[in-house]
């Protein structure tokens, strides 16, 4: 598709979607330009006339023809979602969220007295590091992703240490496919919980020596984001994509997209939830056979073990990637099982892309 077909098919949008696609396409906007900040990439180019385009026609602002700077127009997005989109807003909340001391030190892994000074480090600029997920709770095994975030505003300093960040979890997981997330803080006001479930946040750890309040004035109320990741996980992954011998890098990044399903599931029937507990409540739209699968990447979760894969892996530059240049391990290296299991799996995977099909259009 050319660019002038690109534009047509804007042109289309701006008179044919509804206003709850509109408000998914410029959240959408917002987070690629939060990304290309956080890449310390500070300004729009003169001929980047799509997203010029793209970006006038869902905000109507026209300041981006004029204003080439990344952080003024985040703001502008942020002020044009406040006063346009009132009414997808729902009240949130308030809450704290507890230090990392208050598990006790014999229960902290060993890495994180080095994030600690990262997190010294983000206190400088107004940002806090949380931790969440199985690290968060003390549930955490060898697969165990080390899901950390920084929440504060954006300035030109929070690349750095999110760069700095982001090299340590190659050290610490090299099969690790994300870096440390970002929530910008100036978007509580209207927060949009594909950035992380408000659940999530409350049940997370901070590396500040003091629990955190945090305060979440508003949030939308939308379903169209958590159904477009739904689509684009069936529409790309139609069979089971792991056998014995599949490379281990992405193995454990389908697991980790698989186990991602019951999150979106519930954001579709409208309730953002933590990941664990989105488990027990998506089951029920399940049959018991397509569920299996869920069951089977539970199993394989369990078993991981990648205390012996290939030092190589460190070497991989990017901790962003979903895919690498080469793998060095299979997935029989690191999971004990036998082939019989993920022939079942692979019988239940498709009644599970079916029946999430169903859900998608419900």
């Amino acid at each position: 598709m050319n660019m002038a077909d690109d534009i047509k098919k804007l042109l289309r949008n701006l008179f044919f979607i509804s206003r709850e696609e509109r408000l998914y396409a410029i959240l959408k906007i917002k987070k690629q330009l939060e990304t290309r900040f956080l890449n310390e990439d500070f300004k729009i180019k003169s001929n980047e006339l799509k997203l010029k385009i793209k970006y006038f026609i869902y905000t109507r602002d026209f300041s981006i023809i004029l204003n080439n700077n990344m952080e003024n127009l985040i703001r502008k997005i942020e002020d044009v979602l406040k006063k346009r989109f009132a009414k997808f807003l729902l009240p949130g909340k308030s809450f704290k969220i507890k230090s990392i001391h208050s598990h006790g030190e014999d229960k902290k892994p060993f890495f994180f007295s080095k994030l600690e000074e990262y997190h010294r480090l983000l206190e400088k600029v107004n940002c806090i590091l949380i931790v969440q997920g199985s690290y968060s709770d003390g549930t955490f095994v060898s697969y165990s992703d080390i899901d950390l975030a920084i929440i504060g505003p954006l300035s030109k300093e929070v690349p750095k240490i999110k760069k700095q960040i982001d090299k340590e979890l190659i050290k610490i997981d090299p099969l690790q496919h994300h870096g440390v997330f970002f929530i910008n803080s100036n978007s509580f006001i209207n927060y949009w919980q594909m950035d992380l479930p408000i659940e999530t946040i409350e049940k997370s750890l901070t590396f500040s020596d003091l629990d955190k309040k945090i305060n979440i004035p508003h949030f939308f109320n939308e379903k169209f984001s958590s159904r477009k990741w739904l689509l684009g996980f069936v529409n790309t992954y139609n069979d089971f994509p792991i056998t014995l011998e599949t490379d281990v890098f992405f193995a454990k990044y389908f697991l980790s997209q698989l186990m991602l399903v019951p999150v979106l599931v519930m954001a579709k029937k409208g309730r953002y939830i933590h990941k664990r507990d989105s488990f027990l409540l998506a089951k029920e739209y399940y049959t018991k056979e397509a569920w299996k699968c869920i069951d089977a990447a539970t199993l394989f979760r369990e078993k991981w073990d990648q205390r012996n894969i290939d030092s190589n892996y460190v070497l991989r530059k990017d901790i962003k990637a979903t895919k690498i240049k080469q793998e060095y391990n299979k997935f029989n290296e690191v999971v004990q099982i036998n082939e019989e299991i993920l022939i079942d799996t692979d019988k239940s995977y498709k009644l599970f892309i079916q029946e999430t099909k169903v859900i998608i259009n419900s």
